[in-house]
């Protein structure tokens, strides 16, 4: 019966050590020198699991180990065992399975292979110890490299390829995950690749299963060296430093200390993972894969991950020579380099994972920020057939008394005047941009070409951005555009952010910043970086501004059609806001030398953002620079730039104090408090015009100066003479004019035949003469005014065009964008027309000015003084 049992023990210990030489392959000469310990440690296992364990045959081999399937007598289950290969240099591979076996018995994650069991062998002919585990078995184990080119032969369609590339990024997230434990634990695994990342099938799912941590350490704060192993072609830099190769070409170690260690190496070799695996797809599928969503996301992604240490086009091609073996895909990213992703790259796992979550996860994003769900139940009503959503956390910001205080705010100062239904406010247009950058929020996140704003802006960015929409106009004041045309300080974007940061209180005791801070999660300094970049060259940052202040912002979007229709005209409507918004992208933008992200559009949406140019053309025209809107603006104007500073207690820097405190501690400010101010510390002249403003009362117009095109000799327009002239010296041309126009007027009225004029006709003509005359010789006659082109972007931001994706072929270089013909060859031009150069006077004297002196004697006189001042 023993004799039976050696027999069958025997037969099968051959048989074992004969899987192990299959798996050798054509190493011959490896086995030869390996296989005879191979069988006496095959023997000494047999011994040492009887009764538990039952090997079954070895099915892997590595470079440090030979893997055998065993199968557990008591619950009859299959498991692998992990034994290391007697090589030359065996201490270093017995010393990587020690290793292996201390980590992954210290922890424990779905994505990591786990151990069940470890012991060691004493192997006496060479007195050495080998270690042993048993872990997870995998039935028809398949690493990554190989799972991936299995199921791409698979692939017959794009949808197909489309299904290929979400299990692959669901593959990555687990990945992901396990390096997350490890990291969390203080492990760095050093050795991430594809063929260390095993594949385990499911009835639903493909689970990974990071292996192999022969290598992985502890990070300590040591500075004493110590071994480390990688392979080459994922390492990061810094490991590449001073290297010698291990039994492999690729296999590498060195000495490194331990307070060297940095968690980037694992997500840097992660991230030549994730290209290596698209490399394998591109090269099958190169026509359609670039275009597809999830390969473009992956593919960031792996460039953000490196680092920035990205390769150039000649370091690629290098490298392609240096590693035949392995397949290579770009490590930039459309026309973004090494130095972009320099300030794009990930800091730690956390963030890879979080933007994993998004591709995987995406309507996650709405769960957690209700206003940006369609279908919120509780909704306001504050644009022409769009309701929005409305939440608890944004009703407190709007109930706020610095927000509630928008409502004495009018959009338009004293428009109404001119347009009389224009009597809507700031509060109004603030909760209508808020609408509007929800839209656009979702619009880009949903981009289905471009994975940038789904990627870089996270969940707290987008809440910032949010309410930078909502309280960018926080600060306004009446004639607040007006008054900071004078004085930069009292700029309506610095009293934002003093309000944002102000100590006022609402009904529920608490500031705005305490509001945002506990209910939004958020920073105020976010959104106030928002409003105004504190970094010009922050790519997230200036992205996000654009969304507040580009030509087709949010804050245009709605002033230009909320305008419109409460002013009953019909230029903001013809805007296709739903075309715009369905086509919204991140432009990135490459020239000057430098990088920006902006919003722009993909081509389909030309017209309809061509659109938005031509009706704020025209409501310029016909609006917001009406020759009676400019009258009254030009009045206040005159007004402030009168102030009396022979008063003992009144300068411009009071007044501009006055002011502050008005703006920041009174509520309820308005239009005639502001004009109140005004007039209590201007000159005479300043108080009439005020008062006239509040009677709405204003000055005529008697010339206007259009824009002409410059001459080929290069010299200045009529236009930027006089423009030049009120810039170098405003009063003092003024009082040119008026003392030539004065003269002319006398001239011209001692010429005029008044044989067929009555007497009574003849006395109220000498009594308007002489009140004219007077009102010249005062220097109250005339206001001049001119105006600087709004080009409608600070940042000189064009609309960009990008051509959809999916219409361009395999080599067609044309994804890079261009700028609107219209917006280029055509916006600056109608802007330029709107531009106008006005010369207003004292309504009681016009008619007879007009009557003494035609247009081309005032054009004389307009010419004359010009001429005097230059």
């Amino acid at each position: 019966m023993n004799d039976k049992s050696d027999l069958n023990n025997e037969a099968k210990i051959e048989a074992i050590v004969a899987s192990v030489k299959e798996l050798y392959g054509d190493k011959e000469k490896e086995f030869k020198k390996e296989g005879k310990v191979i069988e006496d440690l095959v023997r000494l296992l047999q011994e040492k699991l009887e009764g538990r364990y039952e090997i079954i045959k070895a099915i892997g081999i590595g470079g440090s180990a030979v893997i055998f399937k065993v199968k557990d007598r008591n619950l009859h289950n299959f498991y692998a065992l992990k034994l290391p290969r007697p090589k030359a240099e065996k201490q270093i591979l017995i010393d990587s399975i020690k290793n292996e076996m201390n980590i992954l018995s210290t922890i424990k994650h779905e994505n990591l292979i786990s151990i069940y069991y470890a012991d060691e062998l004493d192997y006496t002919k060479n007195n050495g110890k080998y270690p042993y585990y048993i872990m997870d078995y995998i039935e028809d184990a398949q690493d990554l490299e190989k799972a991936i080119k299995t199921k791409i032969e698979e692939v017959n369609s794009s949808e197909e390829l489309n299904s290929l590339l979400e299990w692959l990024a669901n593959i990555i997230f687990g990945v992901a995950k396990a390096t997350l434990c490890l990291h969390k634990n203080n492990i760095i695994h050093f050795d991430i690749k594809p063929k260390n990342i095993l594949i385990k099938q499911e009835t639903e799912t493909d689970i990974p299963l990071l292996s192999d941590l022969g290598f992985a350490k502890f990070i300590k704060s040591e500075d004493r060296n110590t071994n480390v192993g990688f392979t080459l072609f994922y390492a990061h830099r810094k490991l590449r430093a001073e290297y010698q190769h291990g039994s492999s070409k690729n296999k590498i170690s060195k000495e490194m200390k331990y307070n060297d260690f940095e968690m980037i190496f694992d997500i840097f070799a992660l991230g030549k993972s994730i290209l290596e695996l698209l490399s394998i797809i591109y090269s099958k599928f190169s026509r359609i894969s670039r275009f597809i969503y999830h390969f473009a996301y992956l593919h960031l992604m792996a460039c953000r991950m490196l680092d920035g240490e990205n390769m150039t086009l000649s370091q690629y091609e290098k490298n392609c020579k240096d590693f035949p073996d392995i397949c290579f895909f770009f490590e930039e990213w459309r026309g973004l380099n090494a130095f972009d992703f320099e300030k794009l790259k990930y800091n730690n796992i956390e963030e890879v994972i979080i933007d994993l979550r998004k591709l995987i996860f995406p309507n996650a994003l709405i769960r957690n920020i209700p206003e940006l769900d369609v279908h919120f139940p509780s909704r306001i009503q504050n644009s022409l057939n769009k309701s929005a959503p409305f939440s608890q956390r944004m009703k407190f910001i709007v109930d706020h008394p610095i927000f509630l205080r928008l409502k004495n705010i009018p959009q338009l100062t004293l428009v109404n005047t001119v347009y009389p239904t224009a009597n809507h406010n700031r509060f109004e247009h603030s909760l209508g941009a808020f609408e509007k950058c929800c839209d656009y929020v979702l619009a880009l996140y949903k981009d289905p070409y471009n994975p940038l704003f789904r990627q870089l802006i996270n969940e707290e960015k987008i809440k910032a951005v949010l309410l930078a929409s909502l309280l960018h106009d926080l600060g306004q004041y009446p004639f607040a555009h007006t008054i900071e045309e004078l004085y930069k300080v009292l700029n309506h974007e610095n009293f934002t952010q003093e309000f944002l940061d102000s100590n006022i209180k609402g009904d529920i005791e608490k500031t705005l910043k305490m509001i945002i801070k506990e209910f939004w999660g958020i920073s105020i300094e976010l959104i106030k970086n928002i409003l105004i970049p504190q970094n010009k060259e922050d790519l997230i940052f200036g992205l996000l501004h654009s969304i507040i202040d580009s030509p087709i912002d949010v804050d245009k979007i709605d002033y230009l059609i909320r305008d419109s229709i409460n002013c009953n005209l019909p230029y903001g409507l013809s805007i296709d806001t739903d075309r715009i918004i369905r086509n919204l992208t991140v432009i990135i933008d490459k020239s000057g030398n430098k990088t920006r992200f902006y919003i722009g559009l993909y081509e389909k949406a030309q017209t309809a953002a061509e659109s938005l140019i031509f009706a704020r053309y025209m409501l310029y025209q016909s609006l917001y620079w009406h020759h009676t809107v400019r009258s009254y603006k030009s009045m206040i104007k005159t007004a402030i730039k009168s102030l009396d500073i022979s008063k003992v207690d009144i300068s411009e820097s009071t007044f501009i104090e006055e002011l502050k405190i008005q703006i920041m501690n009174n509520i309820n400010i308005d239009e005639n408090k502001v004009l109140d101010l005004i007039q209590e510390n201007a000159n005479d002249f300043g108080f009439s015009l005020i008062e006239m403003v509040k009677k709405r009362k204003y000055f005529k117009r008697i010339f206007t100066i259009h824009d002409k095109p410059t001459t080929s000799s290069g010299q200045k327009t009529f236009l930027e003479k006089y423009t030049h002239v009120l810039l170098k010296d405003e009063k003092k041309f003024k009082e040119e004019l008026e003392k030539i126009i004065k003269k002319r007027f006398n001239q011209q009225y001692d010429t005029i035949s008044i044989s067929k004029l009555d007497k009574k006709t003849i006395t109220l003509s000498e009594k308007r003469k002489d009140n004219l005359v007077e009102k010249f010789e005062k220097n109250n006659a005339l206001i001049c005014d001119y105006l600087e082109p709004s080009y409608g972007a600070k940042d000189e931001i064009k609309i960009r065009l990008v051509i959809l994706p999916k219409t361009l072929s395999e080599n067609d270089s044309r994804i890079n964008n261009r700028i609107s013909e219209v917006y280029n060859n055509i916006h600056y031009n109608l802007m330029n027309i709107c531009t106008k150069g006005r010369v207003f006077c004292t309504p009681k004297i016009r008619n007879l000015l007009f009557r003494i002196l035609n247009y081309d004697i005032i054009l004389e006189c307009i010419s004359e003084a010009i001429n005097n001042i230059a």
